[in-house]
């Protein structure tokens, strides 16, 4: 332990000539503060005998530092040794010095002590630094001397205790001086001030109330969650207590869009906005289309009773909804909208922009709207975005009433309805139709619809536009409309759909232009699969050409055997192959996905089927990390699916539709899911009571736990290969020599073993040493061929080692579901065994051959290093045994008929009744022998004669007692108890059996 050291001297005026004594001898060096400037003196005795008492040097030692120095990087012939002596200096052998290792292990600025020169500038110089005074004191036995004696602390310093070494006060070099009552204290530390804003003046409340409100829409949850009653939004109930500014704007977020799943919510929500009509201004969009009867009631009428939503309180919220601009209806509650309700929305609401009505079909709906049809109208309707779509039961006066007064309609959804010629051509001129769907209307003819597509301006900017029909029940469009209709379509289209009209190769020239902007494609009959993959090819390949855009293509049209399998998979059809992309999606019809379903050619080329309900699609594989195309359009009003059917009205999320990520994930699980339950519940009337299991699958399964128990034992560490660093204690960067020798005196007479000294010679640099982390002891030091500069040759030479547990494994899991071995119940899981144990083979080889181990560079101490060859091998074997264990469970459950019962197959039941017919008939043949026998024979027919005749004379006898008459005539008069009979017959039996059982359980 150093003492305090040195640093400057001061004037001090109170200091008298008895308190300054001079050693003999240099005393140590320091700056004086005088008159400004600072000046070196040489404190000799001659010189300080002479200078006046009040200029008296006052030496004084640095305490602690609060300022953070580096200390001087010492001179180049002086060394900063470990005794901490500079051993150079002309001064008195007092000043310590950094030493080795404080500079290694301190930072710049934790020095304890420095040796500075005394003519350096440093902070330490600072007259505001903490400064304790020295002081000179000669011995007790010879106060007057001036030859023994030294410098001391003065009477301020308090002890070593609070010196900090290393952010720690505390010193182990010194008794405890807190004894001796010399210990400081230590100054409080300064509390720290935490930010706090004022009431309403966060960073977050200061945003504009537009930006604020942009932030919490996206906690907004449009689509009700699986289960209708429960809870959503609740992080937006939270933000309603967070503050005056949050829950403005949270109020704005909630009550903007209203989403109505079931008639409890709207029954709370009127409440609210009767209590606080305020919040009805807010309202902007009211929607039904998450509707669900079933959520709360098993039925309309039940629905009904509570009274919650009825045409009563549905027009008392219009009411207090002046600002509504979106209202989306749907078939649940066409009931409801009654005659007062649909007037005040086409009438009494000037801000309403958008109205759906789709699938409404319900009588009071139809008489409602046939109310309207006597009225006064206006003559322009606010309503821009209108949706009748499958309103199948609306007259046709209705649309003839309300189209001439659209004047700034831009999305019209007439889908299945009874449009007319007549109403369609009656759409004002100024209209903006971007969207129109006039799908499977019956009472439209194709020149009309021609004429009004070519000519009518308010289709030139259409980009949406549908005319597909049922080819099954209705044609609109045939070859010839075809040909005239497609050159008079606008190129701003992005959708189009000709479903169900008749085409021929001749439109593929007319169609190929429009493919360079349209992203949706619905073809029509006898478009087969190589008239529909020429869309996609240029029409010369020899010429550059723009490529097409279409990322989704109905081919639905094809049933059957009309999709070709044959020249869909041909070399010369590029429909699925990767240069018809960025088509991502093909709608095929339910007979060819049946068809399609059978090949797994569609998987090895890059597609996948998928179906939700009657539609179905083949589908590319694609990773979304390269291709980030989600499929968002403005034009699909929120929605990012592809084939959507149905014009969106409001610009939100739209539940039950073909959705990207449903398309990804929901029609692979949940079909799979369905035909699992099918086929559960179909086997479970084959299931009968759980049975042992058979011997031999007794024996698999044993053989299994055996097996599953060897592979638990080689991942304890008492069975895996030696690991140096941990076995020795030592960092990756250690040196060879230093590691190996640590590593000899743990061996048997401290000598290294032959696979150490192998191993010892590749450890010729950091990457041999990263290399060893990852592929393992046996690999780097065994490989004859391999060099760390060429990693992969190491992975080479470990591959048979990583893959010869999955081989063992594999011939394991072969065996146990060979037919010979366990029989039916372990062979029919055979091939998914199989497959996966290679994929967790190939899952294993990937995840070491793509494991970075260069991360491992900058592990500086032993807990950072990932000792990564150590936990994949334990992770490797806890597989292996967690695939056995699953097998064994599968094979033990079909075997017992636990579950998993597969019901036989025909062939096996007729293989079992002929059988059955085998046995019986030998049985019959057996009976006739013997029966033919005992005819032929003279002694046995009449020994057969006798016995039948002597059964005969015994019935007569029998019957003819008296105790049988009345038995037989209480029996006819339902007079006789059957249970006390019972029970004597039971008492009799047990009275004549047990002494026969007692006879066989103790044999003489």
């Amino acid at each position: 332990m150093s003492t305090p050291r040195l640093v400057h001297s001061q004037l001090s005026s109170s200091q008298t000539p008895d308190q300054d004594h001079t050693p003999p001898g240099p005393p140590p060096t320091g700056h004086i503060q005088g008159h400004g400037h600072d000046h070196d003196h040489d404190l000799s005795p001659s010189s300080s005998q002479t200078r006046t008492q009040t200029q008296a040097v006052q030496t004084t030692y640095k305490m602690d530092s609060p300022e953070p120095h580096r200390p001087d990087t010492p001179e180049k012939n002086g060394r900063s040794s470990f005794s901490s002596i500079r051993e150079n200096d002309s001064d008195l052998a007092q000043t310590f010095t950094s030493s080795k290792v404080s500079s290694y292990l301190q930072k710049s600025n934790e020095a304890a002590v420095y040796d500075s020169s005394s003519n350096s500038p440093s902070p330490l110089a600072s007259p505001s630094l903490d400064m304790g005074e020295v002081q000179f004191l000669p011995p007790v036995t010879l106060p007057n001397s001036r030859l023994h004696g030294g410098w001391h602390p003065a009477t301020s310093f308090k002890g070593w205790k609070q010196i900090n070494v290393k952010g720690k006060t505390a010193s182990r070099s010194y008794s405890d001086l807190q004894s001796l009552h010399m210990a400081w204290s230590t100054p409080p530390a300064a509390p720290k001030s935490k930010d706090k804003y004022a009431g309403g003046r966060a960073p977050m409340e200061r945003l504009p109330l537009e930006l604020l409100g942009s932030i919490i829409e996206l906690l907004v949850l449009d689509i009700p969650p699986p289960y209708g009653t429960a809870r959503r939004n609740v992080d937006l109930m939270a933000l309603l207590l967070t503050s005056r500014t949050l829950h403005a704007a949270t109020l704005n977020t909630l009550y903007k869009h209203i989403t109505i799943p079931h008639s409890r919510i709207f029954r709370k929500f009127l409440s609210n906005i009767t209590t606080h009509t305020a919040l009805g201004t807010i309202v902007r969009r009211m929607d039904f289309s998450h509707f669900n009867n079933a959520t709360l009631f098993e039925s309309a009428s039940e629905r009904k009773g509570t009274r919650n939503l009825t045409a009563e309180t549905l027009i008392q919220c219009l009411k207090l909804t002046p600002h509504l601009q979106e209202f989306l209806a749907m078939e649940h509650i066409d009931d409801d909208l009654g005659p007062d309700v649909l007037q005040k929305l086409f009438f009494d609401m000037p801000r309403l922009r958008a109205l759906d009505f789709a699938g409404c079909t319900s009588p009071a709906f139809k008489n409602s709207f046939a109310s309207l049809v006597s009225m006064e109208w206006p003559d322009a309707l606010s309503v821009t975005r209108l949706s009748f779509h499958k309103c199948l039961t609306l007259p046709s006066t209705l649309f003839e009433k309300i189209l001439p007064r659209l004047t700034n309609v831009t999305h019209l959804d007439l889908a299945q309805t009874k449009i007319t010629d007549r109403a369609l051509q009656s759409i004002p001129v100024t209209a903006k139709i971007t969207h129109l769907n006039i799908a499977k209307c019956t009472l439209l003819t194709a020149p009309n619809v021609i004429n009004f597509l070519a000519n009518h301006p308010a289709v030139k900017n259409l980009v949406y536009l549908s005319v597909a029909t049922d080819a099954r029940s209705h044609q609109l469009l045939d070859v010839e409309d075809v040909t005239q209709l497609i050159p008079v379509l606008p190129k701003t289209l992005k959708s189009l759909s000709l479903k169900g009209s008749r085409m021929d190769d001749i439109h593929i020239d007319l169609l190929r232009p429009l493919t360079k902007s349209l992203e949706e494609l619905a073809v029509g009959r006898n478009m087969d699969v190589n008239a529909a993959a020429k869309l996609l090819e240029p029409a010369d390949p020899e010429k550059e050409e723009e490529p097409h855009t279409l990322r989704y293509l109905d081919l639905s049209d094809l049933w059957g055997s009309e999709l070709d399998i044959v020249d869909l998979f041909s070399s010369r059809n590029s429909l699925l192959r990767p240069s018809s992309a960025p088509l991502e999606v093909v709608e095929v019809s339910e007979q060819s996905f049946k068809s399609l379903s059978r090949n797994k050619t569609l998987e090895r080329i890059g597609w996948s089927l998928q179906e939700i309900g009657s539609r179905c699609w083949m589908v590319r594989l694609q990773d979304h990390r390269i291709d980030s195309d989600r499929g968002y359009r403005w034009w699909k009003m929120g929605a990012d699916n592809w084939g959507m059917r149905k014009i969106p009205v409001a610009r939100a999320e739209v539940g039950g539709m073909f959705r990207s990520l449903l398309l990804v994930f929901g029609p692979i699980l949940l079909p799979k899911a369905i035909s699992a339950y099918r086929s559960i519940r179909a086997a479970s009337q084959y299931r009968a009571e759980p049975i042992p299991p058979p011997p031999n699958v007794t024996r698999a399964l044993a053989f299994l736990t055996i097996l599953v128990l060897f592979y638990l034992a080689k991942t304890l560490p008492l069975f895996a290969p030696e690991n140096v660093f941990s076995l020795t204690q030592s960092r990756l960067q250690i040196p060879v020599d230093v590691l190996f020798t640590r590593l000899a005196s743990l061996r048997p007479d401290n000598v290294l073993t032959e696979a150490d000294e192998r191993l010892r010679a590749r450890f010729v640099n950091l990457e041999s040493r990263l290399l060893y982390l990852q592929l393992g002891p046996a690999t780097l030091a065994d490989c004859p061929f391999c060099k760390s500069d060429e990693p992969k040759s190491y992975f080479y030479y470990a591959l048979p080692a990583i893959v010869l547990p999955h081989l063992l494994n594999l011939a394991a899991v072969a065996f146990v579901t060979s037919a010979s071995v366990t029989g039916r119940d372990g062979a029919r899981w055979r091939s998914y065994a199989t497959m996966a144990a290679a994929a967790l083979c190939i899952a294993d080889l990937s995840l070491v051959n793509q494991y970075d181990y260069s991360a491992n560079a900058s592990a500086l101490r032993l807990p950072e290093i990932d000792f990564f060859y150590w936990k994949a091998r334990a992770l490797r074997f806890i597989a292996l045994a967690l695939l056995d264990v699953g097998l064994g469970g599968l094979v033990y459950l079909s075997s017992t008929r636990r579950a998993f019962v597969q019901p036989p197959s025909e062939a096996e039941r007729i293989e079992a009744g002929n059988r059955v017919l085998s046995t019986i008939r030998s049985k019959l043949n057996a009976l006739g022998i013997v029966k033919n026998t005992t005819l032929r024979d003279e002694e046995l027919r009449a020994r057969s004669q006798a016995y039948w005749l002597h059964e005969v004379r015994l019935v007569r006898e029998v019957m003819e007692e008296r105790e049988v008459i009345e038995g037989v005539n209480d029996a006819l008069g339902n007079r006789i108890n059957i249970q006390s009979i019972t029970a004597d017959a039971e008492a009799y039996a047990q009275s004549v059996f047990s002494p026969l059982e007692q006879s066989i359980e103790k044999p003489e």
